[in-house]
């Protein structure tokens, strides 16, 4: 399934990624750069969020990934 949401820079809300919904969210904010709410990576689940550069709050549980390369700013 291609991304058709290339404007989407901005996201609102909070997210929970898990090791079922992880590629889903990741299709879903390819091209975000804020999340206004926290990111829970929860446990075994693996999140790459190559453009995101801020956050609410972000949580990484046990044996889980998070990517985020351009990430500065979590408040």
């Amino acid at each position: 399934m291609e991304n058709t949401n290339k404007s989407l820079k901005t996201y609102q809300g909070d997210i929970k990624i898990t090791k079922e919904n992880s590629k889903e969210w990741e299709k879903k904010l390819e091209y975000t750069e804020i999340i206004n709410g926290y990111v829970d990576v929860l446990e075994n689940a693996t999140f790459t969020a190559p453009k995101l550069t801020k956050s609410s709050s972000v949580d990484v549980r046990e044996n889980a990934t998070f990517t985020a390369p351009k990430l500065t700013n979590v408040s």
